[in-house]
């Protein structure tokens, strides 16, 4: 119906939806995909440090205080995932 009204207008994508996005969909899925791969191999510690990382992995890594770079590397990177290789 808008487009009817209103043909002559283009849509507009900005950057921070377009960021959101991606975020939402494809890096939680490779998130839980890694999730499901470690339970396969019978890891599951690692898998089980994965579970809460959806904001470290989406942050960005210059604003990262202290406290989360030491999850990351606490949780994730001495655990066997491969999210940060």
């Amino acid at each position: 119906m808008f487009e009817e009204k209103c043909p002559w207008i283009q849509p507009v994508f900005d950057y921070f939806h377009i960021v959101k996005n991606f975020n939402d969909k494809v890096v939680s899925e490779v998130r839980k995909d890694e999730q499901r791969r470690l339970l396969d191999e019978g890891n599951i510690e690692a898998a089980k440090a994965l579970k809460k990382t959806r904001y470290i992995l989406m942050s960005n890594r210059s604003t990262l205080q202290k406290k989360d770079a030491d999850a990351v590397s606490e949780r994730i990177i001495h655990k066997g995932s491969k999210l940060f290789e």
